[in-house]
């Protein structure tokens, strides 16, 4: 890779429609909190947003009863948790999944993998919420998820939610990230990412 290559800046808009040129710039990039802080300012932006127009998904989620402009506050402050603890989690997930396949990977360049790659679940966020304000869609059960299309009790309802159309996406893009970042074989890499994909969903459930 040129130096012109390794330098430089990681395209977001980029990381969606040709992601594996800006995961080889992953690779080599310092810049973790200026990115940290975005999308985590996104995200919070993105779910006062929600929680304005749709208040009944505070209700949905047992937050309680809240009028729109407090329940975009509350929301938008469970998007502002949600980030870190997420991120931090699937670092995890994936370094522990990792050693059991007797593959050594840094927390640190994990957790940034997972910074940049959230783009993808900013993305999914967007069209929950244009969902929500065009479409009559719900942020439970999104339009591009298998729960919005069935109508099950609630526990298969939040596992079907689980198989949706971004995160999938994302669960492909951390698989080759692993790969191209550490330079385990693909079929480890997907191995990593699956089981961390499944680690979190059972959290989720167990939560839920």
């Amino acid at each position: 890779m040129t130096n012109l290559q390794v330098n430089s800046k990681v395209s977001w808009s980029k990381i969606i429609v040709s992601p594996s040129s800006e995961l080889e710039k992953i690779v080599h990039t310092k810049k973790i909190i200026l990115p940290f802080l975005l999308i985590t300012l996104l995200q919070v932006v993105i779910f006062f947003g929600i929680g304005y127009i749709d208040p009944g998904t505070l209700e949905k989620m047992k937050f309680g009863i809240f009028e729109p402009l407090n329940a975009g506050m509350v929301f938008g402050a469970y998007g502002l948790v949600n980030v870190p603890m997420t991120l931090l989690f699937s670092a995890l997930f994936q370094k522990l999944i990792a050693y059991f396949v007797k593959e050594r990977l840094s927390f640190k360049k994990l957790f940034v993998l997972n910074v940049y790659l959230w783009s993808v679940i900013l993305l999914k966020y967007v069209f929950i919420f244009v969902s929500i304000a065009f479409l009559q869609g719900d942020f439970a059960s999104p339009m591009t998820s298998l729960a919005f299309y069935t109508d099950l009790e609630p526990a298969k309802e939040r596992l079907l939610t689980a198989i949706e159309l971004f995160s999938l996406w994302h669960f492909v893009l951390i698989a080759i990230g692993i790969h191209k970042m550490f330079g385990v074989p693909r079929k480890k890499a997907f191995i990593i990412a699956m089981e961390a994909y499944f680690a979190e969903i059972a959290i989720v459930l167990l939560v839920g």
